[in-house]
C-alpha cells in the first residue's frame, strides 16, 4: 500500500469517472508504477511532530488570551499596553495583580514598574487611571489562571520534545574518533560533531524552537528528497511557475502546511520574527535595496497621475 499525491493521478489522462472504476484505476497505475510515494517519516519522527504541533497550538491560544487580557483592560479605561511593550512582563503582572487585589490607586500602581518603566512614571498614571470593576478583576484572575496553565503545559512539551530529540542517535553530537595523522607523524585530535539543533542554530533567524519544528517536520533522513530544490517545493515554499506559450513568469507559493514554515506568524515577541521572507541583504546592502529598482519611483511631472504644480504661499 502507499499514499501518494492525488494531483498526480489526475495528470494521468484516459480514465473514466466512476467510484468503482477509480479504484481499478488507482491499482493499475500502483501496479505499473506510474505513482510516487508521498513522504512518510518514521515513527518517531511523527510522534515528534504531534507534540511540536500541539506545542504551536498552545502557544497561539496563549496569545488569545493575552489578547483578551488587553481587551479587559480596554474596557476598564486602563490603556497599559500604550506604555508598556509587554502586559505580562514583570511590572504588567504585578500591576494586574495589585488591581485584581483591589488597588486602584495609580500612583501606587505606577510605583511598581521596574528597570526602564520607571521614568515613564507620569505616563503609567495617566495610563492606570481607569474604572477597574469587581467583575473586571473575576475576568481578568480567570485569564491569568488559563495563561499560567498554558504556560506550564507549553514548558512540559517542551521538555518532552527536548527529551525525544536526545533520544535519537543522528541527532545528538558525537566524537569521532582521528584516523589519519599528521605530516609529522603526530595523531591529530578528535573532531566533535555538533547536534542537529545545534548546526540549525546557526542559520541566521533559526532559534532552538524553530530548530525543533524543522526536525519534527522533515526528520533527519534527507535522503528522502532528491535535491535541495525538491524540499523547498515539497514544503511548499517555492512559487511555481506559470508557462503559457512562450511566456513565463512566476506564481505564488502554496499554502501547504503552516507548520512547515517556521516564518509564518511571526509577531511581536516571537522568536522567529526575524526570518527574512525576501532575499537576504548582501554586506553593506539595507534591506529596501534589495527590493526592486521600481519600487517608489518618482512619478514622471507629464504624467496623468502627476500632482499638478502649485505656487507655493509661504504662511504671513
Amino acid at each position: 500500500m502507499r499514499l501518494v499525491n492525488a494531483s498526480d493521478v489526475k495528470q494521468v489522462s484516459g480514465r473514466p469517472k466512476t467510484d468503482k472504476l477509480d479504484a481499478v484505476w488507482l491499482a493499475k497505475l500502483n501496479e505499473r508504477g506510474m505513482l510516487r510515494p508521498s513522504f512518510v517519516p518514521p515513527a518517531d519522527i511523527r510522534r515528534l511532530r504531534d507534540y511540536t504541533r500541539l506545542r504551536l497550538d498552545l502557544t497561539r491560544e496563549r496569545t488569545r488570551h493575552k489578547q483578551r487580557m488587553e481587551k479587559l483592560l480596554e474596557d476598564a479605561l486602563i490603556k497599559l499596553s500604550t506604555v508598556a511593550t509587554d502586559i505580562f512582563g514583570k511590572s504588567g503582572r504585578e500591576m494586574i495583580e495589585a488591581l485584581i487585589s483591589g488597588n486602584n490607586d495609580p500612583k501606587q500602581l505606577a510605583g511598581l514598574a521596574r528597570g526602564r518603566m520607571r521614568v515613564k512614571h507620569t505616563a503609567l498614571v495617566q495610563a492606570l487611571d481607569g474604572r477597574f470593576d469587581d467583575h473586571h478583576a473575576d475576568l481578568a484572575r480567570i485569564l491569568l489562571d488559563q495563561v499560567d496553565g498554558l504556560d506550564t503545559q507549553t514548558q512540559r512539551l517542551t521538555t518532552t520534545i527536548d527529551g525525544l530529540i536526545a533520544a535519537m542517535p543522528t541527532a545528538v553530537a558525537s566524537d569521532q574518533a582521528p584516523t589519519d595523522t599528521g605530516s609529522n607523524g603526530s595523531q591529530q585530535q578528535p573532531t566533535t560533531t555538533l547536534s542537529a539543533i545545534a548546526r540549525l542554530d546557526e542559520v541566521p533567524g533559526i532559534a532552538e524552537h524553530a530548530a525543533q519544528v524543522i526536525i519534527a517536520e522533515l526528520g533527519l533522513d534527507m535522503a528522502q528528497f532528491v535535491t535541495a530544490g525538491h524540499l523547498v517545493s515539497w514544503a511548499k515554499l517555492s512559487p511555481r511557475t506559470i508557462q503559457s506559450g512562450a511566456k513565463q513568469r512566476g506564481g505564488k507559493t502554496g499554502k501547504g502546511f503552516p507548520n512547515r514554515d517556521p516564518r509564518r506568524g511571526r509577531r511581536r515577541g516571537c522568536e522567529n520574527r526575524h526570518v527574512p521572507r525576501r532575499a537576504v541583504p548582501a554586506p553593506g546592502q539595507t534591506p529596501r535595496e534589495t527590493q526592486s529598482p521600481g519600487r517608489r519611483r518618482p512619478i514622471h511631472p507629464g504624467h496623468r497621475l502627476a500632482p499638478a504644480e502649485r505656487p507655493h504661499h509661504p504662511f504671513p
